[in-house]
């Protein structure tokens, strides 16, 4: 009997990255095109409804009306990638043109104007925004101020009559509308944001300028794994960059905001960081309701680093960063700060504001970051509000080691809802008012191997002991002129501080923001200017 023997193949399939298409949108393309180079689409709707995951969108150069509004997600090894062709500048541009102008009274000028998000009544709470601009510019003179009665108008004001849709304003020098460029939002939902991300999640978007939205970015609630790179939000009616509660794992890397009306950066999620990022001259208004802070930080287990925050709060309230909690559950979410760490930053350029602000945050770690030219360098607080119970307004289990401030009006200051918090390592340097101010704190707070270096006389410290380990020392930067805060080699800093999570050179870590012997330190930055306290 003859055998035959029976050779049986098994094939093992495995999962491969799929690749996906290109596609291009031009300011001369069509939207009815296929969306190849030769044949363009024309608009980011378009783009934002066709891109599924492994697709790279390149964007040519021109203005374009937002938002651009992803519909589909890419998966964990397939982003979706919108990005700026080249070196094209590419703008995506949040409000429309006003147009049609005639005289209601006086300098008062009124158009027809059909908006569901316009109203005076609301503006700058979360969830009913809008705004006024003259000519693309951002200052106090070209953003107009929201006017709730008609009756009340001045100058350097809009008021909008949703009934009749028709917009006033009153510009700065009582000029004819109709010669310049008048821009406003439309829609709460469709025109309001240049970026929106509420149905997508593993997508990036590298290369683009954001400007005239209420919010240039803004992350909703649930969204996950996004990437924003390389992107410059100015002119922005409300906060430049937002993300909501329940997001998750977004990465803001080189970002560049800038003379907004509100804030920088909010983080309201988890898990996400910033890094590598200029925010500065943000709040540039003096009626901003919220302030300008370059960024807050909220939510739990997020990262600002190796970013230079300068200038924010020009003409309102604005911290360089905040951590905050507002409070009404003591769970990391809407209105809570938990396990977020501030590393390697610079703050600097307005002595009226705080550099670190912390309020009711908890388990948060602020490290490495050099302070000047501030009004506070670091200042830890109590939050609250919001009815929040008296534990949740309490400021605990915090480490704010390894800073450097110097030539603000207090170095650091803590407040009497303070407990439980470390404050080691720092160098306290000619702060004009103190070096540390401790008010009545609700106990267990650690504060020693600090070197606080005082001049003009007066004490260095309010309301507490240095520590057993602390000293009184020129700490001998390499070039404080400069803003240089390296220690010299001769530095008494060095190897004077205490082991604590950070890796260092020599027998001990050095006190201050810079380990000698590393290039691992915030640069000076570039014609640094001081606004005065005055």
């Amino acid at each position: 009997m003859k055998k035959t023997s029976v050779l049986i193949c098994i094939f093992l399939l495995f999962s491969f990255p799929a690749f996906g298409a290109d596609y291009y949108v031009s300011k001369s393309g069509n939207d009815n095109n296929p969306g190849t180079e030769a044949s363009p689409w024309l608009t980011p709707k378009k783009a934002g409804n066709t891109a599924k995951a492994g697709d790279t969108v390149y964007f040519k150069a021109g203005v374009y009306k937002g938002p651009l509004r992803p519909m589909n997600s890419g998966t964990p090894d397939n982003y979706i990638t919108f990005k700026t062709f080249g070196s094209d500048e590419v703008i995506i541009e949040g409000a429309y043109e006003v147009t049609g102008w005639s005289r209601y009274s006086g300098s008062i000028y009124k158009a027809s104007w059909d908006s569901s998000w316009l109203d005076a009544r609301y503006y700058g709470i979360s969830g009913a925004i809008g705004f006024v601009n003259v000519d693309r510019i951002s200052d106090n003179t070209h953003w107009l101020k929201p006017i709730v009665n008609l009756s009340d108008m001045q100058q350097t004001s809009w008021h909008y009559d949703k009934s009749n849709k028709i917009l006033y304003v009153w510009l700065s020098d009582s000029s004819n509308p109709n010669n310049h460029t008048i821009l406003s939002t439309k829609s709460h939902y469709l025109s309001d944001n240049c970026l929106m991300i509420d149905r997508a999640d593993y997508v990036r978007f590298e290369g683009f300028k954001i400007r005239l939205g209420s919010h240039g970015i803004r992350v909703w609630s649930d969204r996950h794994h996004l990437e924003f790179k390389n992107i410059e939000a100015y002119s922005v009616g409300v906060d430049a960059i937002r993300t909501e509660v329940r997001s998750s794992n977004v990465i803001f890397d080189n970002i560049k905001a800038h003379h907004n009306v509100g804030l920088g950066i909010q983080i309201n999620g988890s898990y996400s960081a910033i890094k590598n990022s200029e925010l500065h001259h943000n709040g540039v208004v003096s009626w901003s309701r919220w302030g300008g802070p370059g960024v807050i930080l909220m939510g739990d287990h997020n990262t600002l680093s190796n970013s230079s925050i300068h200038h924010n709060g020009m003409r309102c309230w604005g911290a360089g960063v905040l951590l905050e909690t507002w409070g009404t559950d003591g769970k990391p979410g809407p209105d809570s700060s938990h396990h977020n760490i501030v590393e390697y930053n610079q703050f600097y350029g307005n002595i009226k504001q705080a550099g670190i602000m912390s309020t009711g945050a908890d388990n948060c770690k602020i490290r490495k970051n050099v302070i000047y030219g501030m009004g506070t360098g670091i200042a830890i607080q109590g939050g609250g509000g919001g009815g929040a119970t008296p534990e949740q307004q309490l400021s605990k289990n915090n480490e704010i080691y390894n800073n450097t401030t110097a030539n603000n009006k207090y170095g650091i200051s803590i407040d009497n809802k303070v407990v439980n918090t470390v404050i080691q390592n720092n160098i306290l340097y000619k702060n004009s008012q103190y070096e540390l101010w401790v008010m009545s704190t609700g106990g267990g707070n650690s504060l020693d191997y600090n070197n606080y270096y005082h001049e003009g006389g007066g004490d260095a410290i309010r309301g507490a002991g240095q520590g057993s380990h602390s000293m009184s020392a020129d700490p001998k930067f390499v070039n404080i002129a400069a803003s240089d805060f390296l220690l010299s080699s001769d530095s008494p800093c060095i190897d004077k501080g205490t082991k604590l999570d950070l890796s260092y050179n020599g027998t001990a870590p050095d006190i201050g923001a810079t380990e000698t012997g590393t290039i691992s330190r915030p640069n000076p930055p570039a014609n640094f200017e001081l606004v005065s306290w005055h």
